[in-house]
């Protein structure tokens, strides 16, 4: 910012503008219209989409989510898919599948739990769109490690496919798998999943864990961040 001298002018000529700043006469240069690159304007719309698609993934996974309000959990999400979305641009794939942020992603980093979770849960995805999902035998009482007078386990299953230029969900699917505390392995279960997908989609799959605790002869769920594990087990780009 300058100052007039010698004259009391307010207006515009060419790149200069003249103006009055309380009692003070005023000069100043117009700033600079910056254009955009192609490869800036990129990077702004992966931003937007980015977030977009991390609230569309939220809402299609709020059966399961132990805190949909973490803001940084928020963060990590939108983060997880601008990496997805420059990965996926650039064909970068290791072994057919697409690697990124999402390998293993945590929704909540307070708690433990996430190697049961993993050895639980697998999933073999076929195109299009299909996931055929394998539940391993466990020993809930010698596996789970367990809040104080745990009488159930439930595993929540959550799938959903996403279209990555719309910015929003295309199909969803959950399932709620009920397990018994007990000193007693469980059956070997098998299911599928069939989701509606589009060019380019995404499918994200999630599991979790939510114990159930004995209150007065009923069981509850223990809502407490450290008994609340949940995580993405797969993630897929469809061609």
């Amino acid at each position: 910012m300058g100052r007039q001298k010698n004259m009391k002018f307010v207006g515009t000529v060419g790149n200069v503008v003249y103006y009055k700043l309380k009692e003070t006469y005023c000069v100043r240069a117009k700033p600079e219209e910056v254009q955009q690159t192609e490869a800036t304007q990129n990077s702004a719309d992966i931003f937007g989409t980015g977030a977009k698609l991390g609230a569309a993934l939220r809402k299609a996974f709020i059966a399961l989510l132990p805190d949909a309000k973490d803001s940084d959990m928020q963060k990590r999400v939108a983060a997880g898919w601008r990496d997805l979305l420059r990965k996926q641009q650039s064909g970068y794939r290791q072994g057919g599948r697409l690697i990124t942020r999402f390998e293993n992603f945590y929704f909540n980093e307070k708690a433990g739990g996430y190697a049961v979770l993993n050895k639980i849960v697998s999933v073999l995805y076929t195109e299009p769109g299909s996931l055929n999902i394998s539940i391993a035998s466990v020993n809930p009482v010698q596996e789970l490690t367990a809040p104080k007078n745990t009488v159930s386990v439930n595993l929540l299953l959550a799938a959903g496919s996403f279209d990555t230029v719309a910015k929003k969900i295309i199909d969803q699917s959950f399932s709620n798998e009920l397990i018994v505390y007990t000193d007693a392995a469980t059956d070997i279960k098998q299911c599928s999943l069939q989701l509606q997908t589009t060019h380019n989609s995404c499918i994200v799959m999630a599991a979790a864990l939510q114990f159930n605790t004995d209150k007065n002869g009923l069981p509850e769920a223990d809502k407490r961040l450290m008994w609340l594990p949940a995580m993405i087990v797969g993630v897929w780009v469809t061609v």
